[in-house]
């Protein structure tokens, strides 16, 4: 399967044994990709794009992790609890999306957060 070199990037910084909490998954080639190549992964590829849930719902029956990978239609982190052995992803949103995830949530027992921001990183490394 092709993944982009973001994505590549991304899944870098992703160990195995861990639940993995990807916020802006868009199509979940990133989840399907670290399902593919990580043992014990478990996945939730949150969107709040019903089109693109749709699209991610297509690549995850294509590559066959409908059983692996759970699709949510959230907005951020609403009602999603994370703990210290999770991983959590949030790429491909601007930066001031980003912060607003992160200020609504309760991450006091994340030790994993990965973050790829499209633009203005300055406010973003400011802000958080």
């Amino acid at each position: 399967m092709y993944l982009s070199k973001r994505l590549r990037a991304i899944a870098s910084f992703v160990g195995d044994n861990t639940k993995l909490i990807d916020v802006g998954c868009d199509h979940a080639l990133l989840d399907v990709y670290l399902t593919f190549n990580r043992k014990n992964i478990e996945c939730i590829a949150i969107d709040n794009n019903k089109k693109a849930l749709i699209g991610a719902e297509r690549n995850i029956k294509k590559y066959e992790m409908v059983d692996k990978i759970k699709i949510i239609y959230n907005d951020g982190l609403k009602n999603v609890s994370i703990n210290d052995k999770d991983t959590l992803i949030i790429s491909g949103l601007g930066s001031y999306t980003i912060i607003k995830i992160l200020k609504k949530a309760n991450l006091s027992n994340t030790n994993n957060i990965i973050i790829q921001s499209n633009n203005e990183l300055y406010i973003l490394r400011k802000e958080m």
